[in-house]
């Protein structure tokens, strides 16, 4: 993969490069930059369901490119609408910030290799860098500290991530993903109409084999079945937040992109 390849940026993202230690050396990540403030809907790994089930819906989307489901926190009611983040960019306090907003600008691309394979690079959004005087990488191109830490946390994210797969494929192998719909009416008159949303379905949950059932609890997979269902219940406080006044741009028909 060479850095003329051309990489499309993940949600949420300007743009983003091949990371390099010595094209990018001498740089950092700016404080305090705002991220995920347009999005309705932010990824989640298996390992933070039971954090994030606490304060937002949790739900499953099929990826077009792929048709894989991947799970989603959704965090607004209408397109580019984040209700957990302010005017500012920062998000409410004591909620939880998907690590998929803590690990921006960083992201990991799959890159073709001259012999077909492939390859995990880390890529980034340059426009989150900046000059100064305690770098990622130092002005010989050696890690620093603060690279070392934001390195690590990128490889527990892509641990996470492979993790998330192996639920995911099993909700999808045992058919007990269904796709479902939430329409939301506000009191002055607003209404959401949310689509293109998948959730586990009790029916056929409650339905499986005893020894299907048993490898779901050694996989550990269970618990977070249970809490991405009762995280569901958290559409409630979606309409609150946004009946609370925050910026809404309602819409009659709201898939999740």
């Amino acid at each position: 993969m060479s850095d003329s390849q051309k990489l499309t940026p993940p949600p949420g993202y300007r743009s983003v490069v091949i990371f390099d230690k010595e094209k990018h050396k001498g740089l950092a990540v700016k404080p305090a930059v705002p991220f995920g403030a347009r999005l309705n809907a932010i990824f989640v790994t298996a390992t933070e369901f039971a954090l994030a089930s606490r304060d937002y819906p949790l739900i499953f989307i099929k990826e077009p490119a792929t048709t894989e489901f991947v799970p989603m926190a959704l965090t607004g009611l209408a397109s580019n609408q984040n209700l957990f983040v302010d005017n500012q960019g920062q998000w409410a306090k004591h909620v939880y910030v998907p690590a998929y907003v803590r690990r921006y600008p960083f992201c990991v691309a799959q890159g073709q290799q001259t012999d077909g394979s492939t390859q995990a690079v880390i890529c980034v959004d340059e426009t989150a860098l900046e000059s100064s005087d305690t770098p990622l990488f130092d002005n010989q191109a050696r890690a620093t500290s603060a690279w070392q830490k934001i390195d690590k946390f990128i490889s527990d994210m892509e641990a996470a991530r492979l993790q998330t797969e192996r639920l995911t494929r099993a909700l999808d192998d045992l058919d007990l993903l269904e796709s479902f719909e939430a329409q939301a009416v506000l009191n002055d008159g607003g209404q959401f109409h949310l689509t293109s949303m998948y959730r586990v379905s009790e029916k056929k949950l409650n339905v499986l084999p005893g020894d299907v059932l048993q490898e779901l609890m050694k996989q550990g997979s269970m618990g977070q079945i249970y809490m991405h269902i009762a995280s569901l219940n958290n559409f409630r406080r979606l309409v609150d937040r946004t009946a609370n006044g925050t910026p809404t741009n309602p819409e009659k028909e709201n898939p999740l992109n």
